[in-house]
């Protein structure tokens, strides 16, 4: 008994005085250590750009020699690595889920403004698209992450391989998530044709809408006006004309923002008999059109948001 009793208390002691065994650390967020520290030290102002600056560089690497970066090559990986960069912010706690979407939303705009235009905006609305598509195929198992990741595995596994930097993509796309990019690379980056956003994303915590609203018309040339500070370019029975602007009249000042029919025309004026007059008007074109917006699901909770700027992480 008394053996027993001290081969217990012997277990105790022991027990006592083990080191506590830790779990090992999880591996490095590869994005994180490309945008940090350097992003979160910098004044708030300036941490977007970094971040943009060396996500497209990491990005870009995959064009690195002996690649021969095709000519579509660097506004492309301006695009994707744009994409990251929100991505990466997100997971470092430097932009919110609302400024993520606004910054997906500013593309679309820049895209819709220009839509035959190869650029950031493009590639960065493609980079969403590639991302859903992803996360559909594989029910939510995977995402972009994981084909950015097999392109560079491959990247670095066969450093002489002088795969050009969309191949690179299609490639891994296939291998690391069999989705198969030859369509979309076809269509978007040669064909150049306007790109469509899923309705939803993430979860369908990001969504995709349309409206009809009015068009944009100042009805006169306002640009070549300011500068000539003189009213060019009325169009008659425009609404710059049924307003009474006309040709000649001296302009003091004009305020109006381009594309924008949410805020009226104010041009202060002064005609041929010097008889000065303050004009405004709603810039209303006669036709309509369609206005595509990214936005965060309305009516989310604090939780549900919160939870949204995760998945947009990529989390």
């Amino acid at each position: 008994m008394r053996r027993a009793i001290a081969a217990f208390l012997l277990l105790v002691s022991a027990c006592a005085t083990a080191p506590e065994i830790k779990p090992p650390p999880p591996p490095a967020d590869p994005y994180l250590a490309i945008i940090l520290p350097a992003a979160k030290e910098a004044a708030p102002e300036a941490r977007t750009a970094i971040a943009r600056e060396r996500m497209r560089g990491w990005v870009w690497s995959l064009a690195a020699p002996p690649s021969a970066p095709e000519p579509q090559s660097a506004w492309v990986a301006e695009g994707l690595g744009d994409f990251l960069a929100i991505r990466a912010r997100l997971r470092a706690g430097l932009a919110t889920p609302e400024e993520a979407a606004a910054e997906f939303d500013a593309a679309l705009k820049a895209h819709d403004a220009a839509p035959a235009q190869p650029n950031a905006a493009r590639a960065l609305l493609l980079a969403l698209k590639w991302d859903e598509h992803v996360r559909q195929k594989s029910a939510g198992a995977l995402d972009l992450d994981d084909v950015m990741k097999a392109a560079h595995e491959r990247r670095a596994l066969v450093p002489t391989e002088t795969t050009g930097f969309l191949d690179r993509l299609l490639n891994a796309a296939w291998g690391g998530a069999q989705v198969n990019l030859r369509d979309d690379l076809a269509r978007y980056i040669t064909g150049r044709a306007r790109i469509a956003p899923p309705e939803a994303m993430f979860g369908g915590c990001l969504v995709s809408t349309t409206v009809l609203t009015h068009g944009f018309d100042t009805g006169f040339d306002h640009q070549g006006s300011l500068a000539a500070k003189t009213v060019r370019g009325v169009v008659r029975n425009g609404p710059a004309w049924m307003s009474g602007l006309r040709n000649g009249m001296k302009l003091e000042s004009l305020s109006l923002t381009p594309g924008d029919t949410t805020r009226e025309v104010v041009a202060a004026t002064v005609d041929a008999r010097g008889r000065k007059r303050t004009i405004r008007y709603w810039p209303y074109a006669d036709e309509d059109q369609e206005v595509r917006k990214l936005q965060l699901r309305q009516g989310m909770t604090t939780e549900q948001t919160a939870a949204c700027g995760e998945a947009m992480a990529g989390l």
